[in-house]
């Protein structure tokens, strides 16, 4: 870790846990190591430390053996596709849905959420450093 690992020109993605490795020019995809046993989304590429974050939208282990909730964010290995719990979203109601549009800014992971029954889905920010979570306002 602490390298940049991201293909230039290749992008990641992921589908029923299994992490890829997509060629847009192709349109051909390379599976990366195994599946994770449960699913992720919104991820989001660190180029401070080459490596990729999601949100777990449901129950599963990572590659360590430790449990992941929905909720959990995880840092994913782009040359293996392990998977690593790193903290938990910090949801003010406790409840969340349709998570979605992962993009990061260096250690800033950004994705949309809808919180609880309502149907309005706002932007917020996750920092994998402080393991914070926070609604940006005005989203």
């Amino acid at each position: 870790m602490g390298e940049d690992t991201c293909q230039t020109g290749a992008m990641y993605l992921v589908s029923l846990g299994q992490l890829y490795l997509f060629n847009p020019v192709t349109g051909e995809r390379e599976p990366i190591g195994e599946p994770a046993g449960f699913n992720y989304n919104a991820m989001g590429f660190n180029t401070n430390d080459g490596q990729l974050y999601a949100i777990v939208p449901s129950d599963g282990f990572d590659s360590e053996g430790t449990p992941v909730e929905r909720g959990a964010v995880i840092r994913i290995d782009p040359e293996t596709g392990e998977t690593f719990r790193v903290g938990e979203i910090d949801s003010p109601t406790g409840t969340f849905g349709l998570i979605d549009a992962g993009v990061m800014e260096g250690d800033i992971l950004y994705f949309k959420m809808r919180e609880g029954p309502s149907s309005n889905t706002k932007l917020w920010t996750y920092d994998v450093t402080t393991n914070t979570t926070t609604e940006l306002p005005n989203s």
